[in-house]
């Protein structure tokens, strides 16, 4: 039996404790308000790095997200408060549950979507069946195609947003681009 006593909010696990849980999945909360501003999988001390590390941007810069959160909770005197969602787990558990967390709070901080999103993430029962229920994109197609995965789309049923997104700006060698003869946006499998 474990002995519980009332403590701050922790800024670390001792060993046994990481050797105890493990792999895990957390969650960190602003508690200005309570919302979860970031979900991320981790072993050892992971959960606490974050708020932990030194913030070294100089004034004029933008910070990420997450860091800008942060910094903000420590200005108003606050501590960033831990969840540990699952622990325990092996890689494939603690991605799954990750990218489940991440589909399930919205406006997180995350810098990317959890593993696996695209393929099988959060849709809806309609986007379900169109993804499903349309032929599948020949393997050998007849035309040389640029795919684009877009993630990040505020409205899934407005085809100017969808342009947007695809005409913005990619990485892409220039010689390759050019031989294409469609460029195809592609989201959640479908394009």
């Amino acid at each position: 039996m474990n002995a519980i006593t009332a403590i701050e909010e922790p800024t670390a696990f001792d060993e046994h404790v990481q050797r105890r849980i493990g792999k895990y999945v957390y969650r960190l909360i602003d508690p200005r308000d309570g919302q979860t501003f970031y979900v991320g999988k981790g072993t050892g001390n992971r959960v606490f790095e974050h708020a932990r590390g030194e913030i070294t941007q100089e004034a004029d810069e933008l910070l990420p997200p997450k860091l800008e959160t942060i910094r903000a909770i420590k200005a108003a005197g606050n501590t960033v408060q831990h969840l540990i969602h699952r622990h325990g787990l092996n890689d494939e558990q603690a991605f799954l549950v990750e990218a489940a967390l991440i589909d399930a709070y919205p406006n997180l901080t995350n810098a990317v979507s959890g593993h696996g999103s695209g393929d099988s993430g959060l849709m809806t029962a309609r986007e379900i069946i169109i993804k499903f229920g349309l032929p599948a994109l020949s393997i050998d197609p007849p035309h040389r195609l640029v795919l684009i995965n877009i993630r990040k789309l505020e409205n899934r049923h407005d085809r100017s947003e969808i342009y947007n997104l695809v005409r913005y700006c990619w990485r892409i060698n220039k010689a390759r681009a050019e031989k294409a003869d469609f460029i195809l946006a592609v989201l959640r499998g479908v394009v």
